[in-house]
């Protein structure tokens, strides 16, 4: 599931740092994580992880007078079909990435 947030930079809701707008609204993507029953929490810069591995891939920046936040909540994952359709440089290097 992919989120996107949008906000005006000057707004008062708005955190300044971008580092401190991902604290802030990586929040409740973590939370439904954890309503889920998954143990998730926010790694700095932008990251959210479960058990040490990644589960949510974020990013931020600035467009205009707009403040976005993209992002992702991923519930499953289909590592055969990821190394199938990615150009990978040998059969040894697809089976590492399948193995993670």
């Amino acid at each position: 599931m992919f989120y996107q947030l949008i906000g005006r930079q000057d707004s008062p809701t708005t955190p300044k740092r971008i580092d401190d707008y991902y604290v802030k609204f990586l929040e409740a993507p973590v939370k439904a994580y954890q309503n889920l029953g998954i143990p998730a929490e926010f790694k700095p810069v932008n990251d959210i992880i479960a058990g040490g591995k990644k589960i949510s891939g974020n990013g931020a920046g600035d467009i205009g007078d707009a403040r976005i936040l993209v992002g992702n909540m991923i519930f499953d994952f289909n590592f055969d079909m990821m190394v199938k359709v990615l150009k990978v440089p040998d059969e040894k290097f697809r089976d590492k990435i399948a193995q993670s």
